[in-house]
């Protein structure tokens, strides 16, 4: 079965980066915002989180589908 995106957005992420994707405590997670986080760097930064910032690493809780699933779903 394909992952949901919308509900593992909603479950690990809407909380900092806002529930339409807007930012909050986070940045926003648009397409306009995501220019320098493309392909792998993008399901990178989801997977080990991002140093010297609050982005956590999701590699522990989230299946490596789960996240290239969530990153196609933040890049629309």
């Amino acid at each position: 079965a394909q992952p949901d995106a919308e509900r593992i957005y909603r479950d690990n992420c809407a909380s900092c980066h806002g529930a339409s994707r807007l930012g909050g405590t986070g940045p926003a997670l648009i397409p306009e915002t995501l220019s320098r986080l493309r392909g792998d760097a993008l399901t990178t930064a989801i997977s080990q989180g991002r140093a010297q910032t609050q982005m956590p690493a999701f590699a522990g809780t989230l299946s490596e589908g789960d996240i290239a699933a969530v990153a196609a779903y933040i890049q629309r």
